[in-house]
């Protein structure tokens, strides 16, 4: 992406956070390793996998601030 269009991106982005269009929840991402980027629900394929699943629990150093 050149630099006009990725400031511009970052500009509207800004602008529609700040009027609370854009907000953080607590969801599932869809992710794409090879683009590293987000996706929407509509553009995942899904497949049933038999696999493991594992848990991991990582101690806390300090409180979350919100």
């Amino acid at each position: 992406m050149d630099e006009d269009l990725s400031k511009s991106v970052i500009k509207v982005f800004i602008d529609l956070y700040e009027k609370g269009h854009i907000y953080r929840g607590i969801r599932m991402v869809n992710w794409d390793p090879e683009g590293k980027t987000a996706l929407a629900d509509d553009e995942v394929i899904y497949k049933e996998v038999d696999s493991q699943l594992y848990y991991i629990k990582y101690k806390v150093l300090e409180p979350m601030i919100r």
